[in-house]
């Protein structure tokens, strides 16, 4: 039997039913390296406020939250921040985009990015940003799917180690 794979927004009244594993996720996805804008060791804690917040966000329509589940369960999520200025109505910031570690490599981020996008021209979004650190997995990640760079910023980021890391501009147009 397959495991029954579904990617989908989540409502505002549904974050609250699943924070607890998108903060364990997020914790594990930080906890691995992974540059989300947070520094490990990432607390439950942390993580949960750092989700709680988005509520009013997604309640207002100024973000959309994607989940990734695999027979129900969450294993991956990504965001599209729809925040900009009035001469900027037609881009979004792809945020936040992870999955579970012992599930990378099965297209789920894929998937998940093909649902942000798909969002970002529902609601009338025709170019996407984002931005990975520099020679990290998700850098190579975003070129495979067709985003092109379109600048570095030196020193953008710093590790739980003090060193400052890189960061990769890219956009695609949809």
């Amino acid at each position: 039997m397959h495991a029954k794979l579904t990617v989908q927004p989540l409502a505002p009244d549904e974050l609250e039913d699943a924070v607890t594993i998108l903060s364990e996720l997020l914790s594990e996805s930080v906890d691995a390296d992974a540059s989300l804008g947070f520094l490990p060791p990432l607390s439950t804690r942390l993580a949960r406020e750092y989700w709680l917040s988005l509520k009013g966000q997604l309640a207002g329509s100024s973000r959309v939250l994607i989940a990734a589940s695999l027979d129900g369960r969450i294993v991956g999520s990504g965001q599209l921040n729809l925040v900009t200025p009035g001469n900027a109505r037609h881009r979004a910031t792809l945020e936040k985009l992870f999955v579970q570690a012992s599930l990378h490599g099965r297209g789920i981020g894929k998937l998940l990015v093909s649902a942000l996008e798909d969002s970002a021209r529902r609601h009338g979004r025709t170019l996407l940003l984002l931005g990975a650190r520099r020679h990290d997995p998700a850098e190579a990640f975003y070129r495979r799917l067709g985003y092109q760079e379109y600048g570095i910023i030196p020193g953008y980021s710093r590790d739980a180690d003090g060193r400052l890391h890189d960061n990769v501009c890219f956009y695609r147009e949809l």
